[in-house]
């Protein structure tokens, strides 16, 4: 559960970004082209710790998911 969280975060963390630009002022805006452009952007603004924002929420958000099914 843990390791797959991990890999799925920053794909959520540039699908809310990419989504949510429109909505910025345009200074503020990530302005990523694709995923593999928000990926580098990602890293390159915040480094490996950048890959990581907002593991604790969807580490819970998938162990409520898992454990309702059982």
């Amino acid at each position: 559960m843990g390791f797959t969280n991990v890999n799925l975060t920053p794909a959520d963390i540039i699908l809310v970004r990419m989504t949510s630009d429109s909505t910025r002022p345009p200074e503020q805006r990530h302005n990523y082209r694709n995923a593999f452009d928000g990926l580098v952007k990602l890293l390159k603004k915040e480094g490996t710790k950048g890959l990581t924002r907002g593991l604790t929420p969807n580490t819970v958000r998938v162990a409520h998911f898992f454990v309702g099914r059982q």
